[in-house]
């Protein structure tokens, strides 16, 4: 907030129209980052306020919501998303919890796609026992194994890209405990990245 009060005093003095519209381009990159940080802190404070609120889910429908809810996204054209799943697979869960996975974790792999790459993104699930694995696959930058640790942490960045507050993957692990599930990363750097989450059947 501190740097677009800055920019908005700078652009006043601003004398050139080429100026001017660099400015506005920097105001508007800092207000996307505090939409962004706002909208996950609400995320983070709804899981952990709020009851969990069960129904039947079509996976396959929740995903192809999720993916379409991204398609205004930077870059969203140049990844080729494809959804492996079986239409008939239903999983009894938190259906807004589930989207703020989801959602978290496909527009990271549209984020940090591979400019060099016909980059895709894989979203697969299938059902073993009682529980879903639902898995996300890019063939994007991918994560150095030394921050495979602490990717998960509050706060932590495995990049230095300007965008991202590093909370995303946070509220992914959060909500996932909440869910009763779990998440694990698999990533080798310059190749691509795969998040497998288990969600168990949670009884009405």
């Amino acid at each position: 907030l501190s740097s677009i009060l800055g920019l908005t005093n700078i652009y006043s003095l601003a004398l050139s129209e080429k100026e001017k519209q660099d400015i506005i381009g920097m105001i508007n990159g800092r207000a996307h980052v505090l939409d962004e940080f706002i909208r996950e802190v609400l995320d983070y404070s709804k899981n952990t306020r709020l009851e969990l609120r069960l129904q039947e889910l079509v996976i396959r429908e929740t995903v192809q919501e999720v993916v379409y809810g991204l398609t205004h996204m930077e870059g969203f054209k140049s990844v080729t998303t494809q959804v492996d799943i079986d239409p008939t697979l239903i999983l009894s869960s938190d259906r807004e919890r589930l989207k703020v996975v989801l959602n978290n974790l496909i527009a990271n792999s549209i984020y940090y796609r591979d400019e060099g790459k016909d980059s895709f993104v894989r979203i697969s699930a299938m059902k073993i026992n009682d529980q879903c694995k639902l898995i996300i696959e890019d063939n994007g930058i991918g994560i150095k194994s030394e921050h495979h640790g602490k990717i998960f942490g509050m706060f932590y960045k495995a990049h230095a890209r300007p965008q991202g507050t590093g909370l995303g993957l946070y509220i992914v692990k959060e909500t996932m405990q909440r869910l009763g599930g779990s998440v694990s990363l698999s990533s080798e750097f310059g190749k691509g990245s795969v998040f497998t989450l288990i969600l168990p059947q949670i009884p009405a």
